[in-house]
């Protein structure tokens, strides 16, 4: 009896891994679908040092140039930081990314591709733009529920959050990419081991011109440690640059404990003067949220 399949591959997960293989199948002509249960991609700055490795995938893939295109350049990514301040006196500096004397040479003959600085959600939108030009058909605010896998292939069930109403799809095959609290690992009955939440760091997204601040020693990350900072599980706050050197994200930790703090726009002006080690008059805060470390 021939099977009847709605598509040879499920992908559950649009995130950077789910959509790089979306991509990778399309590429091949291979009829795949991806499914997200939110209304869109990622939307805070979240992982960004894209290493060789990657980038040879994306070169294969026919992306890398456009990747280039929008990311921070291997050369102005610096060395990772450690400050009392960015104006402030310089504890550590840490050769990170090959940019040091000593190791980029390695790097160099080591790949054909640079590292590059690239915020999840621009990766992932020109992820889903070319898995999309390429065949791969994405389905947003559809949440996976369930599957019953038998010699042939598998059988999905999903709800469309939008119409509240459930249905389901036949594939040869389906991909669980949809993160630490995955549910297709959740189904598949494969616990993670380790510690969920151990501990918790306060975000925020603004935009503010720190060229100045940063000219003597720049770099894309830099570790904060004063008292304004000094808290949580690396015990560090950090002022990392999205776009150099004009968009940053500015985070510190938090007691978990206690729940998550409730912080003012004035507290975060106080905290960013002290990140800066000047006074900054001139902030568009964008978005605050909590990040919590899960090690698993």
């Amino acid at each position: 009896m021939t099977q009847h399949y709605d598509t040879d591959v499920l992908i559950i997960g649009t995130g950077p891994a789910g959509s790089t293989l979306g991509l990778a199948l399309a590429n091949y002509g291979i009829k795949v679908q991806l499914f997200t249960q939110f209304s869109w991609l990622a939307n805070s700055p979240r992982a960004h040092i894209t290493n060789q490795r990657a980038m040879e995938v994306l070169r294969d893939l026919g992306i890398e140039e456009q990747v280039k295109e929008i990311a921070t350049p291997w050369e102005q990514m610096g060395e990772s930081l450690i400050t009392t301040s960015l104006v402030g006196e310089e504890i550590a500096r840490l050769s990170a990314w090959g940019t040091g004397d000593e190791r980029h040479g390695d790097y160099i003959q080591g790949s054909p591709c640079p590292l590059v600085d690239l915020i999840q959600p621009k990766m992932e939108a020109l992820l889903v733009k070319n898995a999309g030009e390429r065949g791969a058909i994405y389905n947003f605010n559809t949440e996976y529920l369930s599957h019953v896998q038998d010699e042939d292939g598998v059988t999905a069930t999903f709800l469309n959050r939008i119409t509240n109403t459930e249905f389901s799809l036949r594939a040869k095959y389906l991909v669980g990419m949809d993160g630490a609290k995955s549910r297709v690992l959740e189904q598949l009955g494969l616990p993670l081991e380790g510690v969920m939440a151990r501990a918790g760091t306060v975000y925020v997204t603004f935009k503010a011109d720190l060229s100045q601040y940063v000219q003597h020693r720049p770099a894309i990350l830099q570790w904060i440690v004063n008292p304004e900072a000094s808290f949580g599980d690396l015990g560090m706050g950090l002022l990392r640059a999205i776009t150099p050197w004009n968009e940053w994200i500015m985070g510190w930790g938090f007691d978990i404990s206690k729940g998550e703090p409730q912080v003012t726009e004035e507290q975060i002006h106080a905290r960013l003067n002290a990140f800066v080690g000047a006074e900054i008059e001139e902030v568009e805060i964008q978005k605050l949220s909590y990040w919590y470390v899960n090690q698993t």
